[in-house]
């Protein structure tokens, strides 16, 4: 996973938008959402749709030695086709 948009929450922007730099610093997988239908052009065949909510901490450097840490939220798309069978169970 790479390039995901981050939403921090209400009281770190203001932080956000006066750091010097932002660094990484840790993610926590808070719920994933998965969705299955059966493909209705080719038989035995699913998409299953999944979304990752992660629970994400970085580090704020402002002009002060000492970083600050920022938390939001940073969401994961994921969509797959499987074969299951073609059978009806």
């Amino acid at each position: 996973m790479e390039d995901l948009r981050f939403y921090p929450r209400l009281q770190y922007v203001d932080v956000i938008n006066r750091a010097l730099s932002v660094k990484g610093g840790s993610a926590k997988l808070l719920h994933v959402y998965v969705d299955v239908e059966p493909v209705t052009f080719n038989r035995g065949f699913f998409t299953v749709d999944m979304r990752f909510f992660y629970q994400v901490t970085l580090q704020a450097y402002l002009s002060t030695p000492a970083p600050v840490t920022v938390e939001g939220l940073c969401v994961f798309d994921k969509r797959v086709l499987l074969f299951g069978s073609e059978g009806s169970a």
